[in-house]
Order: structure tokens, then sequence, then C-alpha cells
């Protein structure tokens, strides 16, 4: 409210209250206890009313309850069997998309084209994409799960938004557009390099959110 009194939030637009989880298979759990590399998935989950702003209090605060350190990093993981238990009272409340290159579906993807290219078999990895999405249509609702392409410089990026385009023909998907915002300006992008370089070190930072 005190933005529109402002001013300064543009006819048209919305602001959405939402959280990106890490969302993993129960199996991780006892991967982490035997101290197994493991892939933290990203997933959106976006609020589309009151219900769905409840759902999300409840699903961060499950999410809290698996809270662990794991391999010097805090980890806050969703598993699927728990997402999937309590969104059957909140289906049709809640919107859900894939995330960046760092979610489950682009990584399949990047696996895919790879398969691909170097002409393997790609039998199990189309296994694992057509179980994904019909797990999560089945979780969602097909008119509340959504592709998420970004604008990148990144080749994993662009490669993953050439496959979800054709995904979302092939299962009839709507995709979204989306950007991994940091900060307000480019002015201000030398500060958040400065900021993450001194938290992890030498890391690529600049490429890496230059959209």
């Amino acid at each position: 409210e005190k933005l529109k009194k402002e001013d300064k939030l543009p006819e048209g637009f919305k602001v959405g209250i939402g959280n990106e989880i890490y969302l993993v298979d129960k199996e991780v759990k006892e991967m982490m206890d035997n101290n197994i590399k493991v892939k933290f998935n990203h997933f959106l989950l976006l609020a589309k009313n009151q219900k769905g702003f409840e759902f999300l209090k409840k699903q961060s605060s499950q999410a809290w309850t698996n809270s662990r350190m794991f391999r010097g990093m805090e980890r806050v993981p969703t598993y699927k069997n728990e997402l999937e238990e309590l969104m059957k009272d909140y289906k049709g409340d809640i919107i859900a998309s894939t995330a960046c290159v760092g979610g489950e579906l682009p990584q399949l993807l990047l696996e895919l084209n790879e398969a691909v290219e170097e002409k393997l078999d790609e039998t199990q990895i189309r296994r694992k994409i057509d179980r994904f999405i019909k797990n999560m249509i089945n979780i969602f609702g097909k008119d509340d799960f959504y592709l998420e392409l970004q604008p990148s410089y990144q080749n994993d990026q662009l490669i993953a938004n050439k496959w979800l385009r054709k995904i979302s023909k092939a299962y009839g998907l709507k995709c979204i557009v989306t950007t991994d915002a940091h900060y307000l300006n480019k002015e201000q992008a030398e500060f958040h390099k400065q900021y993450l370089t001194a938290q992890e070190g030498e890391r690529e930072v600049e490429s890496f959110y230059s959209t």
C-alpha cells in the first residue's frame, strides 16, 4: 500500500509473496546422514491468495524442522513427499515454477542435452523428466505449474531455455519469464559482487548476475 501511495509501483504490477525452496527427494536425508554429495534443487512457490500465504507459512515451518548443517553449510530442504501431503489442502492456492538453472528440471534438461550431443542413450533421463513433470502437475495442477525461463548470458541457462520451450509444447504447460534480481540497478552491481565474494571467496559473480 505504501508503494502505491508513493506512486512507485507501476500500473498493472502486483507484489507477490513467495518462497524459493530446496526441493529434494526423501532419500536425500539418508544421503546427508552418510555424508554423500547431494544436489539441493531450487523450486519456486508463490501464494495466489490469503490461503496460499497460509500454506507458505506452514511449508516454511516444516522445512525449517528439516534444517541441518551439511558439509559446512546450513541446508533447509523440503522433501517432495512432505510437500505433496501439505498441498492436498491448498491445490489452486499456490503457483509453482521450475526455478532457474539450479532447479531439478533444468538440471535434467542439461543432462539430456549432453546425451543428445554425445549420441548417448537418453531413455533414463527422459523418464526422470517425465516423472518429475507429471509429479508436479499432480501436486499443483496443470494451470498452476509453470516452466521458468530466464534471460542470461550463461550457456547452461540458454540451453535450459531451449529445452523448456520444447517441454512446454510437449506437455501443454505454460512458460513464465523471470529475472534473478539481486540488486535494484547497475550502479549496485559492484556492491553486490563485493558482498558475495567477501562471503564466499573467489567465485564468478559479474557474468552470472549480469541480467
